[in-house]
C-alpha cells in the first residue's frame, strides 16, 4: 500500500529507491543498504542508502573511487560476503576500524587518502 503513490506522473522516484532499499534492509536481515546508479555519460552516483552509516561508506566510496560496490560495477560480477573486511579486501585508502554507533565493522573516513 505505501508503494501506491508511485502510481502518480510526479512521484518521487528518490523516495522509492530509498524506501525499497529500507524495506529490502528489513526483509533480507542486513545492517545496511544503498543504491547507486549509472546514467549514459557519468559516474557512478548515490541516490539511496538506509541509514546514515550506509550513505557514508558509499560515499566513501564514490570520493576514493575504491570499495565493493565500485569493484562490482567495473568487473560487472556480483559481490558477497559475510564479513565486510573481505569486500574491503582491495580497498587499500581506507583502514578498518570499528564505529561506536554501530556494531558493523566499516571503513574509518578519516583515515582515507
Amino acid at each position: 500500500m505505501s508503494l501506491a503513490d508511485t502510481l502518480v506522473d510526479d512521484y518521487d522516484v528518490i523516495g522509492l529507491l530509498t524506501r525499497l532499499v529500507v524495506y529490502s534492509v528489513e526483509l533480507l536481515g542486513a545492517d545496511a543498504a544503498g543504491v547507486m546508479l549509472v546514467g549514459p555519460n557519468g559516474p557512478p552516483r548515490l541516490v539511496a542508502a538506509s541509514n546514515d552509516d550506509a550513505e557514508l561508506i558509499e560515499l566513501m566510496q564514490l570520493q576514493n573511487d575504491q570499495g565493493p560496490c565500485l569493484d562490482c560495477y567495473h568487473t560487472a560480477a556480483a559481490s558477497s560476503s559475510n564479513k565486510p573486511q573481505e569486500s574491503w579486501a582491495n580497498t587499500p585508502r581506507c583502514a578498518w576500524t570499528t564505529h561506536s554507533r554501530s556494531s558493523a565493522d566499516t571503513p574509518d573516513p578519516s583515515t582515507c587518502a
